[in-house]
Parts: C-alpha cells; sequence; structure tokens
C-alpha cells in the first residue's frame, strides 16, 4: 500500500512572504513528521482490525522513517514475518487449539500450546 500527499510548495512559500526560509522548512518538516505519525497510527488500527493481531505486534512490524531538512519525505514500511498461532489470540481447548486468524475464529485440531517456565509460548501443530 503506498500512499502520497502532493502539495504546492513553491506556492506556498510565495504567499508566506517575508518569513525567513530556514523556518518555513522547520515548520514543513514538523507538519509532515506530525501528518505521519497520525497516518502511523491509523495503519496500525486498521492492520489491528484486519489481522486480528495485537497492537503490539502489529507495532512491531512497523517501520518509521521520518522527514529532514533536506528530505522531506516521512515512510511506513511493513516488515513481514512469519507469525506463530499463539500471536493471534490463541486458547487451548479439549479439541486442539482455537485462533482467531485474519478474523475469523478457527480449530486447529492435534495442536496444543507449549512453553517453558512462561519465558515463552508456542502453539505445536
Amino acid at each position: 500500500m503506498e500512499v502520497k500527499v502532493n502539495s504546492n510548495f513553491k506556492k506556498a512559500l510565495r504567499d508566506i512572504g517575508n518569513v525567513p526560509r530556514k523556518y518555513v522548512q522547520k515548520a514543513m518538516v514538523t507538519a509532515l513528521n506530525k501528518v505521519g505519525a497520525e497516518v502511523v497510527t491509523q495503519a496500525k488500527r486498521e492492520l489491528r482490525d484486519a489481522t486480528g493481531l495485537k497492537a503490539g505486534v502489529v507495532a512491531k512490524g512497523l517501520k518509521k522513517d521520518k522527514a529532514r531538512r533536506g528530505d522531506e519525505e516521512y515512510s511506513i514500511y511493513i516488515k513481514s514475518r512469519y507469525l506463530n498461532v499463539i500471536e493471534f489470540g490463541a486458547r487451548q481447548t479439549k479439541r486442539g487449539v482455537s485462533a482467531k486468524v485474519w478474523g475469523k475464529r478457527k480449530i486447529y485440531r492435534g495442536a496444543f500450546i507449549g512453553g517453558w517456565k512462561k519465558l515463552w509460548q508456542a502453539v505445536g501443530l
């Protein structure tokens, strides 16, 4: 997914008038970073709702590259990796393990939730 925001900075700079250029650049970078942070928050919510993952798991998969003076670009990268079923809210049942993956609850027959002294948990299939 790619979101691009285009604007006419030259026209905006002409309209500003006598304000020194360095202040205008700092204001643009600050505004871009604030809008970017709001977009990241909204992206986290959308991904959380779509996948069924916890917000912290989704947040670990997002990487932000903030805007700076001279590089007025805010980028959001989504890292993809294989996830264990335990991260989708898996529960042990009599029939196996029940997990809500991508918004649909499914029972994985014969699976079990195992861990060692609460240091880690995993689902064995």
